[in-house]
């Protein structure tokens, strides 16, 4: 029986009832032509559902929110560019994800009246969100998406003339649940990442049960100055995608590291090969600046697996 159902087609309300009921995953992409009112009408074990109505459909949806099915657990609408109050208290309560990734604005209480079982939440676009607004996000938040005030401008669902207002001690503010995300004003992930690395190294003194990895989302907002609060117990560091560490930090990395990944964006001179930590099994420069013989020698001794890139 079929369990997902994907397509682009024009398909209206009255196209629900004689979808399969045993759907789990329903996502139509096409824009305008579903406003709500055949909700009532949707299999009954659906989960997921993604559904690309505009806004001008919004006092329509709202009404009819209620009808979804009680299995719903997932919710995208990224296509709404605005929303009210009618339409968040709406919600239905079964809810863990929700993406309403290009609205602009969400006041404090809006943000209160989201679902408080949502582990999962893209509001990227909104830029009314306040240090203040944090405070009452659902409280078993997972993973979170807000709008990156540093390039604010050049996102396609950001709002054209405002950036987020957010500081790095709104960090202190966010669920002590969310493990990862999206996109964050870079001030708060610096601050939230510093954050996360302090409590590791106190979870390293309180439990000898340990992860051996950073998470990548934590890999990817390390600094020159964060390098030092990586745990000591940390055998995999994986910074491809950070873009902000330089040679200073790398060269500060635990010593006991076995896997390290360099960032994409970064030339290490094959001079510093000597410095890397001696217990590296695996080991990936992509790019290296001026390398010669000389430098090959002075690789870590124990390498299982290499990976080198010259310009």
């Amino acid at each position: 029986s079929l369990l997902e159902f994907r397509s682009n087609l024009p398909i209206y309300d009255k196209d629900f009832e004689p979808l399969p009921r045993s759907l789990t995953l329903l996502d139509l992409s096409r824009q305008g032509s579903v406003e709500g009112d055949g909700f009532k009408d949707l299999p009954p074990l659906l989960r997921h559902l993604r559904l690309c109505m505009t806004s001008e459909h919004l006092s329509k949806v709202s009404a009819h929110l209620c009808h979804l099915p009680e299995s719903i657990t997932a919710l995208e609408m990224p296509y709404l560019s605005h929303v009210d109050t009618k339409f968040v208290r709406a919600l239905p309560p079964t809810l863990l994800q929700l993406n309403l990734s290009r609205v602009h604005a969400l006041s404090d209480a809006q943000i209160a009246l989201l679902p408080r079982g949502l582990t999962h939440l893209n509001i990227k676009a909104a830029s009314t969100v306040t240090d203040g607004s944090l405070s009452n996000l659902p409280p078993n938040l997972t993973f979170l998406c807000l709008q990156p005030n540093n390039h604010a401008s050049n996102s396609p669902t950001a709002s054209p003339t405002t950036a987020s207002t957010l500081t790095a001690d709104a960090a202190r503010l966010l669920p002590p649940t969310l493990t990862s995300y999206g996109e964050l004003p870079r001030a708060l992930q610096r601050e939230y990442t510093r954050m996360y690395l302090q409590n590791q190294l106190q979870g390293a003194e309180d439990s000898p049960k340990q992860q051996s990895a950073l998470p990548r989302w934590a890999s990817s907002n390390l600094t020159d100055e964060l390098v030092n609060l990586i745990p000591a117990h940390i055998r995999s560091l994986d910074l491809g995608d950070n873009r902000f560490i330089t040679e200073h930090g790398i060269l500060r990395v635990p010593i006991g590291l076995e896997r390290l990944f360099l960032p994409k964006t970064f030339s290490l001179p094959g001079v510093l090969f000597k410095y890397l930590p001696r217990s590296l099994l695996e080991l990936d420069i992509p790019n290296v600046d001026g390398l010669e013989d000389s430098n090959l020698l002075a690789l870590p001794p124990n390498l299982t697996r290499l990976r080198l890139c010259a310009d």
